[in-house]
């Protein structure tokens, strides 16, 4: 309906040296690709409340990870400086790295007004339903020892 209601509505262009953006149905990518970013998160929660309550100290390694998970989601780098140096290997890593499909969608839908590659789609939607899957099952098996006293 937002897209039906505001059409290719411009933004900016009144003012010297603004760029003119186009709203366009595109933008409405955005939506299913936070979602899906979403149940990766709560899988991956999942996974670690129980490794956590497992053992305390995994909680110092999290911060540590995703640290490391933020680097190598091209959100500083952009994945074709690894392509054009020879590491074929680390680019295809970062292209099944679940947020870099995120960043990637929401890339091509808000910059470049198009569709990413469906591979970007695929490998986010596997990664949610199986981390969705397999956190709820891990979760739920170490369900009776929350909330136990050390």
């Amino acid at each position: 309906m937002l897209v039906y209601f505001l059409g290719d509505y411009m933004i900016g262009g009144l003012e010297e040296g603004v760029v003119n953006i186009t709203i366009t149905w595109h933008w409405l990518l955005f939506f299913p690709a936070i979602l899906l970013a979403l149940m990766v998160m709560t899988g991956l929660g999942l996974l670690l409340a129980r490794a956590v309550n497992a053992h305390n100290d995994v909680r110092h390694l999290i911060t540590i990870g995703t640290r490391i998970w933020f680097y190598t989601s091209a959100v500083i780098f952009g994945v074709d400086r690894f392509a054009d140096a020879g590491h074929g290997w680390l680019v295809t890593v970062m292209h099944l790295n679940p947020a870099f499909c995120v960043l990637d969608i929401i890339r091509h839908a808000w910059i470049y007004d198009g569709f990413a590659d469906p591979m970007r789609w695929v490998v986010l939607g596997s990664w949610a339903v199986g981390l969705m899957v397999i956190g709820f099952l891990v979760f739920w098996q170490g369900e009776e020892t929350y909330g136990r006293e050390r």
